[in-house]
């Protein structure tokens, strides 16, 4: 696709404006709700407007002020044991997809099918949510797993953005025309400034070193130079001894 075009202003009017007709008069008969789901996301991933889209409703004027912050982990052996799910190296691209493979595997092993609300490994045998034997024993898998901890091997991103959306809205004027079935939609920045979380090790290995050597010194006196003066005198009894003990053969 196409690059990303770089921001350079903020405030309402300076980003993605968007007015939508939801044709709200073909929604089938039983429809709850009338609306759309938006979801803001990194373009580097995957949307996921299942999990993090939102819901704003016609007749409105919806405005979503964004502000950028970044979290940098590290990966094993610190404690965040992250993973960088955009390598190739990896089979899934983000740690959502990793989570429902590893409960689709869950249910395969234990229903021998798979749950079809879950949109991963379609390859394999999928429930019939007809079956009250199949929907009980996935209810039965999801049990398990909410209270059996984290048994899922899927760590945090390396890398990861959020947008700390805020969203705010107003009724669209009585006047605004097909007003029960359109609305208008303003994605913007509400500053330029960028929070980054950059999580750094306590000590890296030279700095580990010169640490070690500064703690040899303080408590035990001994030092670089130190450490070559005592193998000079091991040497120079060692070279004594052997003549002792030549003189003594003669």
């Amino acid at each position: 696709g196409k690059e990303p075009e770089p921001i350079l202003e903020v405030g309402a009017g300076s980003g993605l404006i968007l007015k939508l007709n939801l044709e709200t008069d073909k929604y089938a008969s039983i429809t709850h709700t009338k609306g759309a789901i938006i979801t803001i996301h990194n373009p580097e991933e995957i949307p996921n407007p299942e999990e993090n889209g939102f819901i704003v409703s016609p007749g409105y004027e919806t405005s979503i002020s964004l502000r950028q912050t970044v979290v940098r982990r590290l990966p094993a052996p610190y404690k965040d044991r992250c993973l960088n799910y955009k390598s190739k190296a990896n089979e899934y691209s983000n740690k959502n997809e990793c989570i429902r493979s590893c409960v689709q595997d869950h249910n395969f092993e234990k229903c021998r099918c798979i749950d079809p609300t879950l949109v991963i490994k379609r390859n394999k045998k999928i429930c019939n949510l007809k079956n009250m034997t199949e929907i009980c024993c996935l209810d039965e898998v999801l049990k398990y797993l909410t209270y059996n901890g984290p048994v899922c091997d899927c760590p945090l991103p390396c890398n990861s953005v959020h947008y700390n959306e805020k969203v705010s809205k107003a009724l669209l004027p009585r006047t605004h025309p097909g007003k029960t079935s359109s609305m208008k939609l303003n994605v913007f920045y509400s500053s330029l400034e960028r929070q980054v979380y950059e999580y750094r090790p306590k000590f890296d290995f030279p700095e580990f070193l010169s640490y070690l050597g500064n703690m040899l010194g303080l408590w035990l006196g001994l030092s670089l130079v130190a450490v070559f003066e005592l193998f000079e005198k091991l040497l120079i009894c060692a070279k004594y001894l052997a003549k002792v003990r030549k003189l003594c053969v003669k």
